[in-house]
């Protein structure tokens, strides 16, 4: 049998640099290499092509019973010899990556009392970060990259409204030392929203603060894990926070939700959040060895249900709005990344760093707290610099074996080192339920970018 290939969805290989096509990874074949890629979503058959981002349509007849939707190799020789499915998109780019971002841990404490969170016990101490170490840390960051011009900074915790006046006067001082440094600082805050006041809204609006605000759904939903210390629910105080977070700007937000075990039926909540006005939404599974919390191996058929429903209404409301976004389906297969952000999945301890309240520095806020993962302090301007090779190495796909095989490696970049570690005792030993989920949620964000790609092109006349 023949399979077509039609209804070209996106194609790179024409925007392929000359270096990136003569100088393929050191891969045997291909196919046997996670670079050709097939699946089926929501009744339709799509083929990824790793090596050149581009993506395809199946077209087959299924009322034939002797057709199948499998890639047969016929078809696979003949588009590798137009270009396509070769050894890999990038060559092995050396490792420039510098410090960029930085996490201000400003509390560890928190009003909240989510079952799920990763600071744990941890949320007892009650000590802030000093203005003075904040400044001193966003100068010493910029200094670690002279050729930076944009430093990032989140503010953190625990929950870090619980210390505004911290949070205000580092801003302030930023814009000092922005004029003494030439660098910009462009600065997040990541809150529960049960703090967050008209007043409060209108400074981070006046300086441009970017807020990623939590919240898991509907009220029965939200409250489920995230009470307070007295098992009250907390939707009632975080709901109206948002509702003016929305009505104060258009952007420079996002909701980030989190599902669990108990809590899997997190499509339904994106359209909730979507009915009322979200336009901006992140949902991510939680990473918890608590089997009552954490996902489970027999949840992952009901959570592929859930992204394929999610993907089929992202389709349209992305018709009816472009503006909204979900943010794990926007996937950019026309313009792609770039070499060192595809051989990457985070930066932790490499470009990011995590400034702890009493000026010690970690890799990121999920090894906050934990000595055996300290870099240094920001007070005598140390690093470990055996330490920090360590994770630019288990930060980079290429020394990541168990992933060489894996069509996802260039969407994914290997994970997250942290939910290894909490859940395997190993940063370079993959979750398996995440990488699952993570394929699970690829092949979602493909589909919604075929389809949209299939129905512009077909709005243009192509």
């Amino acid at each position: 049998m023949q399979i077509r290939l039609q209804n070209f969805l996106h194609d790179r290989k024409s925007n392929l640099r000359p270096e990136e096509k003569e100088n393929p990874l050191d891969l045997v074949k291909a196919k046997e290499h996670g670079i050709v890629h097939s699946f089926e979503w929501l009744g339709q058959t799509f083929l990824f092509d790793a090596s050149t981002s581009s993506l395809f349509r199946i077209d087959f007849d299924p009322t034939n019973t002797e057709e199948s939707s499998d890639f047969t190799e016929d078809e696979f020789q003949k588009f590798k010899r137009s270009g396509y499915f070769q050894s890999a998109p990038i060559p092995i780019h050396p490792d420039t990556r510098l410090f960029k971002s930085l996490c201000l841990m400003i509390t560890r404490e928190c009003n909240f009392n989510c079952a799920y969170c990763f600071e744990g016990n941890t949320r007892i101490s009650t000590e802030s970060l000093r203005v003075e170490t904040a400044v001193e840390a966003l100068r010493w960051i910029g200094n670690l990259s002279p050729n930076r011009k944009k430093i990032e900074a989140d503010f953190f915790g625990g929950e870090p409204l619980l210390h505004y006046q911290h949070v205000k006067e580092i801003i302030l001082r930023a814009k000092d030392l922005s004029k003494e440094t030439g660098k910009q600082y462009l600065f997040s805050l990541t809150t529960n929203a049960s703090l967050l006041n008209p007043e409060r809204l209108a400074f981070f609006n006046e300086h441009d603060i970017s807020l990623i605000v939590s919240l898991d759904g509907d009220e029965t939903t939200h409250n489920h894990f995230r009470r307070y210390s007295n098992q009250k629910g907390t939707f009632a105080h975080v709901w109206p926070a948002i509702q003016q977070l929305m009505q104060s700007r258009e952007a420079g937000y996002y909701i980030r939700g989190t599902y669990t075990h108990q809590t899997l039926s997190f499509a339904d909540q994106v359209i909730w959040m979507a009915s009322q006005g979200i336009r901006k939404i992140s949902y991510e599974p939680v990473v918890s060895p608590d089997p009552s919390i954490g996902i489970q191996p027999e949840d992952l058929l009901m959570l592929r249900k859930e992204y394929e429903k999610l993907a089929q209404w992202v389709v349209q409301e992305k018709q009816r709005d472009p503006s909204f976004s979900f943010y794990h389906f926007e996937v950019d297969l026309e313009n792609g990344a770039c070499a060192d952000k595809l051989m990457t999945s985070c930066g932790a301890g490499v470009e990011y760093l995590s400034l702890a309240p009493d000026g010690k520095v970690y890799p990121c806020h999920q090894f906050d707290g934990q000595p055996e993962y300290c870099l240094g302090t920001v007070h005598d301007k140390s690093l470990d610099h055996q330490q920090i090779e360590l994770f630019r190495q288990v930060t980079h796909l290429s020394g990541k074996q168990v992933c060489r095989n894996c069509w996802a490696k260039y969407l994914c970049g290997g994970g997250c080192i942290a939910n290894n570690l909490v859940m395997n005792q190993s940063m370079t030993k993959p979750y398996e339920i995440a990488c699952e989920i993570q394929k699970m949620r690829l092949e979602a964000a493909l589909y919604v970018q075929g389809q949209l790609g299939y129905l512009n092109n077909n709005d243009n006349g192509q």
